[in-house]
């Protein structure tokens, strides 16, 4: 039986006419509620290779049962040759007979779903504000799909952009303002982030590059950048500070590079335990609120099922017969 294959280019082009936060509450409730689970992400890492390759299995029961796997290679220096640093395949399987549904280019899928997920915990956790300024820290392939992503949040009206090397904003800056997205990039990120109502942080650094002290009270950080124990976009400073959200507790403490040496020191919320209580403001222990995400095979599985149902009716994808 032939199966469909998603390029990145079907992908992007599928998600600008689905709802990605709505696929990816309905997974989160339902991983809540017992109807859906995932492990934590699996790595190889291959030193002599300067790479990393991860195994992201999951599935979700009900009516439109499936199961996933993301197959993904994390290649750090493919920034520096205009690539991705995730490379890989995301396959859909049937629920109930485990044949293949059809697969995906996981890159797009995880840009598509790492930005519908920061524009999800920012409609949940951050406080509501008409004129709220967004920063985005970073300038990467991850950038722009959460610039389009959190324009989107209610109350978000003005957008800035900072990167370590400032001339890589312009591209970014002007692909936003084809879109119709007026973005704004500065130079002085502390400034910046002062005047910040949502901060999210889409790097691979290496060192902290947001410091809490430059945060006001009731500021909302996204953090998204980190995967790996390689990379930590903040420091404990802002750990002291904030209340603390996951998309998956347990890949968080495992796989994240801010928490290597915090393991089981941090009260920490699942974003699900949020959204299960019908919309009820969160209660942070800090002044600021902070989301981690290290990417969840769920969210995954929630955007590809749609996307392949959507290309299906329109006749997009390329059809492969195993």
């Amino acid at each position: 039986m032939a199966v469909r294959y998603l390029s990145r280019a079907d992908v992007m082009k599928l998600a600008q006419d689905m709802d990605c936060e709505a696929a990816l509450r309905a997974v989160l409730l339902a991983e809540h509620a017992g109807m859906a689970g995932q492990e934590v992400r699996q790595e190889m890492r291959a030193a002599a290779l300067n790479g990393v390759i991860g195994l992201m299995p999951s599935w979700s029961a009900g009516e439109d049962s499936a199961l996933a796997a993301k197959t993904v290679c994390v290649m750090p220096g493919n920034p520096a040759l205009g690539l991705p640093a995730h490379q890989g395949i995301v396959t859909l399987f049937d629920g109930t007979t485990g044949a293949v549904k059809g697969l995906a280019e996981a890159g797009a899928v995880t840009e598509i779903r790492t930005a519908a997920m920061a524009a999800l915990a920012t409609r949940t956790l951050a406080a509501s504000r008409e004129g709220a300024v967004s920063l985005v820290v970073g300038a990467g392939h991850q950038t722009l799909p959460h610039l389009q992503a959190l324009a989107r949040v209610p109350g978000v009206t003005r957008h800035l952009i900072w990167a370590r090397r400032a001339e890589a904003t312009a591209p970014v800056v002007h692909a936003a303002r084809v879109m119709g997205l007026t973005v704004e990039a500065v130079v002085d990120l502390p400034t910046a982030a002062a005047v910040a109502d949502v901060v999210t942080l889409v790097t691979s650094a290496a060192q902290p590059v947001l410091r809490a002290e430059w945060l006001r009270p009731g500021t909302h950080v996204n953090a998204m950048g980190s995967s790996t124990h390689r990379v930590r976009e903040f420091g404990p400073d802002l750990l002291r500070r904030a209340g603390i959200f996951a998309d998956h507790i347990p890949s968080v403490r495992a796989l994240a590079g801010e928490f290597a040496d915090q393991l089981d020191t941090l009260p920490m919320t699942a974003l699900a335990a949020v959204l299960a209580e019908q919309g009820a403001s969160p209660s942070p222990a800090g002044d600021i609120t902070l989301f981690k995400s290290v990417g969840m095979a769920l969210q995954d599985l929630a955007v590809l099922q749609p996307l392949l149902a959507l290309a299906e009716t329109r006749g997009l994808g390329q059809s492969i017969t195993p």
